[in-house]
């Protein structure tokens, strides 16, 4: 017996052939160039990351800095001398705007 003919491709199939390679070619360039994009986006979400976390530690670190009832009192009184004009100790004018 005589030995068999591969089938010739019929112009059809490597025109479709050929578009699915180009497709596939394009979708290559297309996620290659865009890995930069990517890049960046992965490092601003780390760098969004860590200035969460620097936040989440710096509350805490405010939570757990309670005040002293001492240091309420210095604090009040600070606050005191600044809305007043202070003349001697334990002595404030009130100043008073006259228009």
């Amino acid at each position: 017996m005589g030995k068999r003919q591969p089938r010739a491709k019929s112009s059809l199939e490597m025109v479709f052939l050929s578009a699915l390679t180009c497709v596939s070619l394009a979708l290559g360039f297309l996620l290659l160039s865009n890995h930069d994009g990517v890049k960046n986006l992965n490092n601003e979400v780390a760098r969004t990351e860590e200035d969460l976390i620097d936040l989440v530690r710096q509350i805490r670190d405010l939570s757990q800095d309670k005040m002293t009832p001492e240091e309420e009192r210095l604090e009040a009184e600070k606050l005191a001398r600044e809305r007043l004009h202070w003349a001697a100790p334990g002595e404030f004018i009130i100043q008073v705007d006259s228009e």
